[in-house]
């Protein structure tokens, strides 16, 4: 088994994984980052750059699947879909699927109003992303899917954000868990972190952890909410900066009980994002995928969250953008969501310059992946009250390290960053932990699995059992031949004919050149294609191709008759002993 990290910040998490016959990569996120440059006359500028995974590590062609955790880590898909030898399967859960094509175009709208800002389709097209999103396949929170021989993957709530999860690879009885971007908060919406799936685990993989110390979320969410309260009292606006859904969807209905134990109750709430009426749509209609609090809330039936109720008494005003319609719900004061976190793109930039000079007013940023100087650092002076209150509802260093040691897997692997941070440093004694920098992959040994077969139907059904004792039936002795396909061996009935015959043992190597020459003769279009575990014949018109390998030589095909014929051609070259 292989594991390497791919992303130079694991707080936006992707890594490529080997295991057994299988190529998996977990989560495929695009970091964010403000660039700092200077101009000619040496003054310092900032750039918001998107920062995709360094997919030059992985053998496109070879991947079997891709496990998506939630809406934030599937932003670089669109870079392995384009490619036309990316040919793997991509799973989410519907929510994830919908949160994130909502996030990506609301981060696109924003960044084509903003001339200087940069966004995820600046690495590829919108046409690009979304025949991407309409290709992945929507899976359910504890569904077994298989992958590839006895492979499987399994989804579990991870409860950072609504449909999203963790991963747990599966082969008999050998597991991997991947514990991506989780919450173990118990106050929040989403469906709860399910623990249990985690147990015993051989090997955890730790990606995504907060940034924040342990047990300070509850104490910025009042911060929050009583700095906003604040400029409110004060005759003022507050502004907060953020992506549209996750945990403004929370804070909605706080904020709202805070400015009414202040006799402000009529102060409106305006939530500014392209993404803005799906975002509070979504929440709703997802609603069996929540905390059982909200999911009971469908059976009395009433809305999971309250913004229906808060849209139709005026109190929370949704707009696409500051349209015309918006300028004419607006009043002061307010208090106003809109994006980007950032501060290089989107409306909330319009609020920050019409607001910076009131000294009783606010700007509260509650993204931890921004620092305050950072962002507001091209804006300055600003007179208004800037407040940090970073809202990380991921789990802490301290939190993974009790998930961990409650779980008990032999080995732990985790990012280098996470062991060197003096604010985030995994605690585990109860097996062995293995430190990963970027690029460089992780091996660890993973006991064969011996293969088990499977009696075909027909042949079971013919089979006439006989009670050697009590619970124990046996079957006399029958003929039977062993179909091996994909690593999966069926037992089916003989052939009709009166003796078996055994099949010659070959030997010989193979030519990825003589392929060629037979593939060619029978009209078909192949190339070579050398990687660094060997060569490679490819049908790309088919989609199939043949790896002649040092390990061996493996097949690939979408049809059986295709399957059968590069088999033979194969065969062909090999001669019996």
């Amino acid at each position: 088994m292989e594991v390497c990290l791919l992303s130079e910040d694991p707080a936006f998490p992707c890594f490529h994984v080997r295991y057994l016959q299988c190529s998996i990569l977990l989560d495929c996120a695009v970091s964010e980052v403000l660039a700092w440059t200077k101009n000619e006359a040496g003054a310092a500028s900032s750039q918001l750059v998107f920062q995709p995974p360094r997919l030059g590590y992985v053998d496109i062609e070879s991947l079997d699947v891709v496990c998506v955790s939630n809406a934030h880590t599937l932003l670089a898909l669109p870079l392995l879909t384009e490619n036309p030898k990316f040919r793997a399967r991509i799973l989410a859960t519907e929510p994830t699927i919908q949160f994130g094509r909502m996030l990506f175009n609301a981060t696109t709208h924003a960044a084509a109003r903003s001339p200087d800002a940069r966004s995820p389709a600046s690495l590829y097209s919108v046409a690009a992303a979304k025949k991407c999103l309409d290709n992945i396949e929507a899976v359910s929170f504890d569904q077994k899917i298989p992958i590839f021989g006895p492979v499987s993957v399994t989804p579990c709530s991870s409860g950072y954000s609504i449909g999203s999860c963790n991963w747990i690879l599966r082969a008999d009885s050998h597991t991997v868990a991947y514990v991506g971007p989780s919450s173990a908060a118990s106050n929040r919406h989403p469906r709860p972190l399910n623990t249990a799936a985690l147990q015993a685990c051989d090997v955890m993989i730790c990606g995504g952890l907060a940034r924040r110390p342990a047990g300070n979320l509850d104490r910025m969410v009042m911060d929050v909410c009583a700095n906003i309260g604040m400029a409110v009292a004060n005759g003022g606006c507050a502004l907060v900066p953020c992506h549209p859904g996750g945990v403004v969807l929370d804070l909605f209905d706080m904020v709202l009980a805070h400015l009414s134990g202040l006799q402000a109750s009529t102060v409106p709430i305006f939530f500014v994002s392209p993404a803005a009426k799906a975002a509070i749509a979504y929440a709703n209609i997802f609603g069996h995928w929540l905390c059982n609090s909200k999911a009971e809330r469908l059976n009395l039936p009433e809305w999971p969250f309250n913004h229906p109720t808060l849209v139709a008494n005026g109190t929370l005003l949704h707009f696409d953008s500051l349209n015309e319609d918006f300028l004419r719900a607006y009043r002061e004061p307010c208090v106003v969501f809109a994006d980007h976190p950032s501060l290089r793109m989107g409306d909330a930039i319009h609020f920050l310059k019409l607001w910076r000079a009131n000294a009783n007013s606010a700007v509260v940023m509650i993204d931890p992946d921004y620092s305050l100087d950072e962002v507001l650092g091209p804006y300055q002076p600003v007179t208004m009250r800037a407040i940090h209150c970073p809202i990380d509802p991921r789990l802490s260093a301290a939190e993974f390290s009790a998930l961990a040691r409650e779980a008990k897997p032999h080995t732990l692997l985790v990012p280098a960053v996470y062991m060197r941070s003096a604010n985030c440093v995994i605690q585990y004694e109860d097996g062995a932990v293995i430190s990963m920098d970027e690029g460089v992959p992780a091996t660890l040994p993973v006991t064969e699995i011996a293969p088990r077969a499977v009696i075909a139907d027909e042949l079971a059904r013919s089979l006439q059992l006989q009670r050697v004792a009590p619970g124990v039936s046996v079957a006399p002795v029958f003929r039977a031949a062993i179909d091996r396909k994909d690593f999966v061996h069926v037992v089916q009935a003989a052939p009709a004919s009166s003796a078996l015959v055994r099949p010659p043992r070959l030997h010989g190597n193979v030519s990825a050149e003589v392929l060629v020459e037979a593939l060619q003769q029978k009209g078909l279009d192949a190339c070579i294609e050398d990687t660094p575990a060997g060569p490679v014949v490819a049908l790309p018109a088919l989609r199939a191709s043949v790896a002649v390998v040092s390990t061996g030589t493996t097949i690939t095909a979408h049809s059986e008759p295709l399957r059968r014929m590069l088999r033979d051609l194969v065969l062909a070259q090999l001669a019996p002993l």
